[in-house]
This record gives structure tokens, sequence and C-alpha cells, in this order.
């Protein structure tokens, strides 16, 4: 597989490991610092060992040492898997996924022990800050450090997944999840997230890596983060996938094209009921598209503007699907979990005893999904595809 940039750990051999920069070390107490310390080792030498493989291999690694060491609380044996057809070929896939119920409770504690706030993380709250994970996880929950271009990112398994291989790759640096600073379009951060969901997905394939904006199913809005997980064996295409491929089909017989792909294919409300956008291409120049389009979307909708960014492997080609979003319309009737990158994908995930029971008496249907999907179309973004 040709790569385009390389992924490398800062980290290639043992390092000694160090006390955390305390906000305030006279609150810490002598064994507090020593559980620290003993964190730090164990994480050391768990960075050591994944590097010597390669980005699927070490997070085939870290999830089995996270299931095995008690932190992942879900081994999805009870996850029951659905599709359900509308018209003609099209249809929607429907998970019921009852331990994702939980995830809310988190799988560690809340309350920090005393001095255990850093320099860097003053804020003891965000559950992605690594200095927080070490004491919120009672120092069970371990993570993976590896840098993409100038930008490093720590991996961490979710400990509620809704897919296997189910993980999180968060910005070292404490900062928004969204794009936007004070209502002001952010093109520097714009371009990095894009750019680098492309690159890390272009390590991985088989898995899917999705960006979701605040309001589109961003969990965490403080702290910026990717989801990736690993496509089940036997999946198949996502419905969104399906769609995009008949409605390029269309394009090509209508233009009499022949073997020529569409850089920039539009999936409009006839065939979908969220208006996406798939591309495909030369790696520059697909980012550079879709950073526009952001632009575009930004600068129609001011800030209420988000969007879910999907990276998928297509064959071998790595495309993204863009979704644009209202940031206020996160929620939909007829679901109790948020609509973010794997809903937009046309993939639902039920948790709750009451949406079991709309299952099993059938009222959850194609229709019922569609519905959903309808429910945070935003209300302008037809406009987005006028030249």
């Amino acid at each position: 597989m040709k790569a385009y940039i390389m992924i490398d750990s800062p980290l290639t051999k043992a390092v000694e490991p160090v006390l955390p920069d305390y906000l305030d070390p006279a609150k810490r107490t002598a064994m507090g610092k020593q559980n620290d310390l003993s964190y730090e080792r164990k994480r050391l030498q768990l960075q050591v060992d994944l590097d010597k493989h390669t980005l699927p291999e070490a997070l085939k690694l870290l999830q089995e040492q996270q299931m095995d060491i008690g932190y992942i609380c879900d081994d999805l044996k009870q996850v029951r898997y659905f599709q359900c057809y509308g018209p003609g070929d099209v249809f929607f896939i429907g998970q019921y996924n009852p331990r994702r119920a939980d995830r809310g409770k988190g799988a560690g504690r809340s309350v920090p022990p005393p001095g255990v706030a850093t320099k860097t993380t003053p804020l003891t709250k965000c559950f992605l800050c690594a200095d927080n994970v070490r004491w919120q996880s009672r120092g069970i929950q371990l993570y993976y450090q590896f840098k993409v271009g100038e930008n490093t990112y720590n991996i961490l398994c979710n400990p509620f997944p809704f897919m296997p291989t189910h993980m999180t790759i968060a910005a070292v640096e404490h900062e928004p999840q969204s794009w936007q600073e004070m209502t002001a379009w952010k093109g520097d951060k714009v371009t990095r997230l894009v750019q680098d969901l492309y690159d890390i997905a272009l390590h991985l394939p088989g898995f899917v890596g999705f960006y979701n904006g605040v309001g589109a199913g961003a969990s965490i809005e403080e702290h910026f983060h990717y989801q990736f997980f690993k496509i089940p064996s036997g999946h198949g295409l996502f419905p969104l996938q399906q769609i995009a491929g008949a409605v390029e089909a269309r394009a090509k017989s209508a233009a009499m094209l022949a073997d020529e792909n569409i850089s920039t294919l539009m999936i409009d409300a006839r065939d979908y009921p969220l208006t996406s956008f798939r591309f495909r291409g030369e790696r520059s120049k697909m980012i550079g598209d879709v950073v526009e389009r952001l632009r575009k979307w930004n600068t129609m909708s001011g800030d209420t503007a988000s969007a879910n960014i999907t990276a998928i492997w297509e064959g071998s080609s790595l495309v993204m699907y863009l979704i644009p979003r209202n940031r206020f319309y996160s929620r939909s009737p007829g679901m109790s979990g948020t609509v973010g990158g794997l809903e937009v994908l046309g993939e639902f995930i039920f948790c709750t005893e009451e949406e079991n029971k709309l299952i099993n008496t059938q009222v959850v249907d194609y229709r019922y999904m569609e519905t959903i999907l309808r429910g945070v179309k935003p209300p302008n973004v037809e406009r987005l595809n006028v030249k």
C-alpha cells in the first residue's frame, strides 16, 4: 500500500517515567506520586511493545490488553443486527446494543484524588486528557501515542464500543472539537481535522474513521478527537455507500462517462434523507475540496454550522464523505441517542428497552429510520451545491 505520510510514534525506546507537572505538588501525597510513577512506567512499556507493530496490529493489541484488564465493559456479544428494506434495494441497518445505554455512567471515578491536577490539565472533568485518564480509570486505562505529521494523538479504547476495535483518537492538547472560535472560521483547524482524518485512515484499511462536529454526535465537545472502528467481517457497504454508488452510476450514464471517476459526488434528498457529498481522488485535491465545501457551509450557516466527516476505504481507494449538519439539530424523535457518524452512514444504534420493544414489534422499519435522519437535516443545505 502506498503511503503519503508517515505515522510515527514519538517513543522508540524505553523512557524513564517522570512525575506529572502538578499544579500544586504539595497537595499530592507520597503514595499518590508513587501511583502516578507506576502508571507511567506501565504505559511506557506498553508504548514500546506496540511500537513494534503496524498501526492496525497495535490497535488490535491495545484492545486485547484493555479487554483483559477490564477497562472495556462490553464484548459486543449482546448486539443484534437487522436490516430494513425500502423501495427497491435501498436499506438501513439497525443494531440493538443494550450495553451502550450505560456509557453515560462512565467507566471510572469522577472525584479526583488530592493534588492530581496538572499545569497542562487543570480541568479534571475531561475524559480525554491523559493526566485525567490516569486517575479516572483507577490506573487501568492505557493509551497508545503516535504522531500524524506535526500533530500528536492518543488512541484510547472505548469502554462501551458499538463496533469491534472501537477507538477514540484524541489530540494531546486540550482544544475544542469545534472548528469555530467565537463564531469565527478557523481555516487552519479545518485543514488539520480533514488532513489528519485522511492520513490516519490511510494506515487503517478495513476501518472507518469519522469526525463528529459539535451537535453532530460529538460526545465530548471540549476535546478534539476522532472515532475509528473496524468494520465487522461480512458487514458489507454502509447504506450511504450503496446509494452513492447508484447515484454515480446514474450520473455516468447520463453524461456518457465510462471509467472516469466523479471526484465530487452530491447525494441529495431524492436519494437519501441527508444531503451528502462523496470525495474521491488524489490526496491533496480531495482534502482541499472537503475543506472548501466546509468553508461554504460555514459561510452559509454561521455559528450553526457543523458536520460529520467520514474516511473509509472503497476497494483500493480511500474516499471521504461530508454530511453538513446544524449543531442545534443533534437528536431526532424515535431514537434515544444523538444522530452521529454511524447513523448518517445509515446504521442506527438502539439501546433502550423501549426501543427494543419497537424493534420486536416491527415498528422500527425503513421509514422509521428514514424519518430519524430527516429530523436532523439542515433546512438550507441544498443551496450548498449551487455554484
